[in-house]
């Protein structure tokens, strides 16, 4: 799509809330999402959350956009960044089943 490097750009305008200066949690991060299952490799988007993984990964903290905008802690919404008490947090507020 010739359009998507416009909207990743402002996707991550959109959804920034806070940058990490961490490029060890952003690897780490990256490196999971890259051997996900749920992750669209045409448009490097997750298929859980929508989220294009070059911006999601350097994100403290997050508009949720399925949500009206709710500021989040950033988080993989399978919990497989280590952060499953995170997820299931939003799960919780969402009505979803834990992970």
């Amino acid at each position: 799509m010739a359009h998507e490097p416009l909207l990743k750009k402002v996707a991550g305008l959109l959804l920034s809330v806070e940058k990490i200066n961490n490029q060890l949690i952003a690897k780490a991060r990256a490196k999971t999402c890259e051997g996900c299952p749920q992750l669209d490799r045409n448009s490097k988007r997750c298929k859980v959350c929508g989220c294009f993984l070059e911006n999601k990964i350097v994100l403290m903290t997050n508009k949720n956009p399925k949500k009206l905008g709710r500021i989040e802690i950033t988080h993989c919404p399978l919990g497989l960044w280590g952060d499953k008490v995170i997820a299931n947090l939003y799960r919780q507020m969402d009505g979803k089943d834990p992970l």
